[in-house]
């Protein structure tokens, strides 16, 4: 009995000491079970930094950016090598000890940040990070302080230029008005001087050849005209000689029939002008009826030419009116006025603004791309404006366009701040040294203009540096009396004979605009060439005189150049532009177009297939690890837990 009393106590104690055992086992897995978790995490988290520090080293070099390419090995790939490093056991007797015997299940990378997203995003947060260490840059304070002048200029050449449209469409009865004087009477008034048209409403004539026969009162006039008129007994007579002739005819009336139904059509849509010229309310009822007589006459000779055909001719001749309006041309080709500088201005800027601005023209750098605005025409659809010539708009399309040059820029916020920093360390432009290895010379002109070569671009921002000081050139000429007087008389010489108001105050604002570019054309010399410009002076600081205009050349520009003096720290100069021009633009353009310059400068130097495009920023890791439980009553595979770790990598 007691023997077996002893026995139960004994197992009893064995059952509570294999309980104690179990329950102190639990406890000790669940202690391995959390320090396998942290070893997990802390195994990703080596791995996915080892990986980052794979960054592209060219780039770091280049630009001070961390970004990793996605190419080549997978990053999951990579993690998982680096964590099996971590994970294997060192050969040695005691490797049964090891407390966690862990195994990488799998590796997943997700949402991938590449550094074309959100427009660049990604790296203008480093560049932001990296800038905010530096000072802000005397460029930045020079383009800020002038903002105030830069946005109200923005507001003057909008009125100026919706002033000029308004005069451009008031002066159209005067344009008309040089025109119909072409076309009825052939006399084109152009630049001071008279010329005559072979074919015009008034070329055949019944009776005598004298100015009243054409209502004629002016003798310059007549003296251009009289030769090439011709009477229709004349005419007749020509046409009996030879069929050679009668085909000359036959050319003459096709070119006359349209001439007359043009100018008829003109005439009937226009009656404000027919009135206020004498003679002018019949010319539709005129040109109508000598139409008609020119078609029959082409009927006639389309066939055998007889004696009968000749008189069908004349008895149809007979009906013929020689129009009746009479044009008033005093003053027209007065000696010693009236020449225009639109033309002699539009010739001598035949080869380009860029090349009158540029001291030596041919030392510009030639560098050229194959795809310009890659990055910026992948991601974004972006319609892109025609390009407009200034030169040619203002002198041949009669039209005042400043081509949105005179653009208000936002709020200069530290991110500007920092963005035209990192540019003026890593970017090249036309007034300075390029950095070596450089794709493009003209880097900062690229991001502006986004052309496929360095002159290309460097012309654009050229050109909108000219129309920008061109509305701010323009404004202090109207502020001046003696230039607004001096731009009336000239326009009075060329158009004063028309005695249309609107057509004279017209041509007086083209003028203006004239001068105001070819200022601004000298100004941009002297901006390429590193002098001061006031970013606005006034009318007699001028440089380019009113004359000068007929004789624009660029031995002149160069030499209106030497009277600037050199800029100084807080001159507003070439780069103060670009600067303007850039803040003008929106963010993601400018960071996108970047891209375009870091992947080409890279792949010149270091990679030939590096891609910016697929470079990242960040992204997410998600791991998968089994460890076995180490109790051994638990020794099989079923029995082995899993844990998850997650990891976010940002450079």
């Amino acid at each position: 009995m007691r023997q077996r009393e002893e026995g139960s106590i004994t197992v009893f104690l064995t059952l509570i000491f294999l309980v104690l055992i179990a329950l102190g086992c639990g406890m000790i897995e669940l202690a391995r079970g959390s320090a396998a978790q942290n070893q997990a995490q802390r195994l990703l988290r080596i791995g996915t930094e080892s990986l980052m520090a794979e960054y592209s080293e060219p780039l770091y070099r280049e630009y001070h950016l961390f970004f990793l390419e996605d190419a080549g090995t997978s990053y999951e790939d990579t993690i998982q090598s680096y964590i099996n490093k971590n994970l294997e056991k060192k050969e040695s007797l005691f490797s049964v000890t090891d407390l966690f015997d862990g195994t990488l299940e799998e590796v997943s990378v997700t949402d991938k940040t590449y550094v074309t997203e959100d427009g660049g995003q990604a790296m203008l947060n480093q560049i932001c990070e990296y800038m905010k260490r530096e000072s802000v840059s005397q460029l930045f304070e020079n383009v800020k302080a002038k903002k105030g002048a830069l946005d109200s200029m923005q507001e003057e050449s909008a009125e100026l230029e919706k002033t000029a449209a308004e005069q451009k469409e008031e002066a159209k009865d005067g344009r008309n008005l040089i025109e119909w004087m072409k076309k009825v009477d052939g006399v084109c008034v152009q630049n001071g001087k008279m010329d005559s048209n072979n074919v015009f409403a008034k070329m055949f004539f019944h009776g005598e050849k004298k100015p009243q026969t054409f209502h004629i009162t002016d003798s310059k006039v007549w003296k251009k005209m009289q030769h090439k008129v011709i009477s229709v007994e004349e005419m007749l007579k020509q046409m009996s000689k030879s069929k050679t002739d009668r085909k000359r005819f036959v050319n003459i009336f096709h070119k006359l029939s349209a001439l007359c139904e043009k100018m008829a059509e003109e005439a009937d849509q226009n009656p404000t002008l027919c009135s206020s010229v004498t003679g002018g309310t019949s010319l539709v009822a005129e040109l109508r009826n000598n139409q008609s007589i020119i078609g029959q006459s082409l009927s006639l000779l389309s066939g055998k030419w007889t004696e009968q055909t000749k008189e069908k001719m004349r008895m149809v001749w007979k009906g013929y009116k020689m129009p009746s309006i009479c044009f008033d041309y005093e003053g027209a080709g007065e000696e010693g006025g009236g020449e225009s500088p639109l033309e002699s201005f539009s010739s001598a800027l035949s080869g380009g603004i860029l090349k009158m601005v540029m001291k030596d023209y041919d030392k510009l750098s030639n560098q050229a791309v194959k795809n310009s605005d890659h990055y910026l025409s992948l991601f974004r659809e972006q319609e892109k404006l025609a390009k407009k010539d200034p030169v040619k708009t203002l002198t041949e399309d009669e039209e005042v366009d400043f081509q949105n040059s005179t653009r208000k820029i936002g709020d200069c916020a530290v991110t500007e701040a920092c963005l035209l920093a990192y540019l003026h360390k890593f970017f090249s432009n036309g007034t300075e040294k390029t950095k070596t290895g450089n794709v493009l010379r003209y880097e900062w002109e690229y991001l502006i203009a986004a052309g496929k070569s360095d002159k290309q671009n460097l012309s654009d921002v050229v050109e909108r540096i000219v129309l920008l000081r061109t509305a701010a050139n323009t404004s202090a000429l109207f502020a001046s009396v003696k230039s607004r007087e001096t731009a009336h008389a000239a326009a009075l010489a060329v158009v004063g004979f028309t005695a249309i108001e609107p057509l004279i105050r017209f041509m007086q604002t083209l003028f203006t605009v004239l001068w105001g570019m070819a200022e601004a054309i000298v100004d941009t010399a002297a901006l390429m060439q590193g002098k001061h410009v006031p970013l606005v002076k006034t009318a007699d600081r001028f440089c380019v005189k009113f004359p000068e205009l007929f004789g624009f050349t660029h031995d002149l520009v160069m030499k209106k150049v030497l009277q600037y003096k050199q800029a100084g720290k807080t001159s507003f100069g070439y780069e103060e532009y670009l600067c303007f021009f850039l803040l003008g633009m929106d963010r993601s353009t400018i960071c996108l177009r970047m891209l375009d310059l870091m992947e080409w400068k890279i792949q010149k130097k270091y990679v030939p297939k590096f891609r910016m495009g697929l470079c990242t920023s960040q992204f997410e890791v998600k791991a998968k690890f089994c460890y076995p439980w180490k109790l051994p009553f638990h020794l099989t595979a079923e029995t082995n837990f899993e844990t998850e770790a997650e990891q976010l990598a940002v450079y």
